[in-house]
């Protein structure tokens, strides 16, 4: 095996782990997920330009696989960022619902302990 199929065969495998790193991490999003894709970038880079040399062509199944992997996870966080962005609506229309009811019903008055239940 020469040294670019060597390096391109290393940088698959660490591409791999971060892969299943993004994968686990897509649960926590935020700076977690963003790290990894960091920490994936240059070698996502190294790796197109090994791409060239036929002794890496080889490798193409596993990229493929890698590239299915990482778009699964990027298609689940797009639609759990949609679904919080529904439930982020859903929350100001209700915020805005009882800004617009509370007026009505006043202020609330204090009661006198005397007559507060004890539970």
């Amino acid at each position: 095996m020469d040294t670019q199929a060597k390096r391109a065969l290393r940088l698959i495998a660490a591409l791999e782990l971060l892969a299943a790193e993004e994968q686990s991490a897509a649960g926590q999003g935020g700076k977690a997920l963003a790290s990894i894709q960091q920490r994936a970038a240059p070698l996502i880079e190294d790796l197109a330009k090994l791409a060239t040399y036929p002794s890496v062509a080889v490798f193409r199944p596993r990229v493929e696989a890698l590239v299915a992997r990482r778009e699964n996870t990027a298609r689940a966080m797009a639609n759990r960022v949609e679904a919080l962005r529904t439930r982020l609506i859903a929350l100001a229309e209700s915020r805005a619902q009882m800004k617009r009811v509370a007026p009505a019903y006043g202020t609330p008055r204090r009661t006198n302990a005397r007559f507060a239940q004890s539970v």
